[in-house]
Parts: structure tokens; sequence; C-alpha cells
């Protein structure tokens, strides 16, 4: 099972190249990419799956910039919590994402 996880997972990645198009239908938004490329190996426990992916928002035909903020060690797993799924996400990756939205507005 913790084989098969895995292989899948990094069967994905690899054919996406770790990259994802959010909104394509929406001309202003249609080069709005995220990067999930994996940072950490996958961490496959009894009673959890835990990965960090990259998380940077970008504008495709702008090139990938990184914000200008620090970098925070993200909780992974907090097995304090009874929630089944859990996600946390940074001020990296809010911020890259609302420079994006905005690199493509016109004021």
């Amino acid at each position: 099972m913790k084989k098969n996880i895995a292989d899948y997972i990094n069967g994905y990645m690899k054919k996406e190249n770790g990259f994802i198009k959010l909104w394509p239908q929406y001309a202003l938004y249609k080069d709005l990419t995220l990067d999930y490329a994996l940072e950490e190996t996958i961490d496959i426990e009894d009673n959890f799956v835990q990965f960090g992916f990259n998380g940077t928002f970008f504008n495709k035909d702008k090139g990938e910039k990184f914000p200008h903020v620090e970098l925070y060690q993200i909780p992974i797993y907090d097995n304090t919590s009874d929630s089944k799924v859990q996600l946390f996400i940074s001020p990296y990756a809010i911020d890259s994402a609302v420079f994006a939205i905005l690199q493509k507005q016109q004021f």
C-alpha cells in the first residue's frame, strides 16, 4: 500500500512537471500557475501520509518570482487534532498568490 501511494503521487508529479494552471478558462488568469513540486520526501506512517509542496503561485508568462517573506516551518501533521485532513497554508503561499493576481490587474 505504501509503495502504491508513493508511486501514484510520484507518477502524477512527473507527468505534470510540478505545475498546474489554475484558471486557464479565464483570459486574465490563464497563466496563473501553482508550483506544487514536493519539497520533501513523502512520509507514510501508520495513521497519516504527509508531504510538503512548494506552494508558489506565479504567472507563467512572467516567470516564477519568489515572495520576499520569511519562510516558516509549518507543522505537517498535528496529532492533537481530530481532523482527518489537515492543510496548512503559509504566508508565503498567500503572498505569492496575491502578487501574481495583482500583477495581472490593470490599474
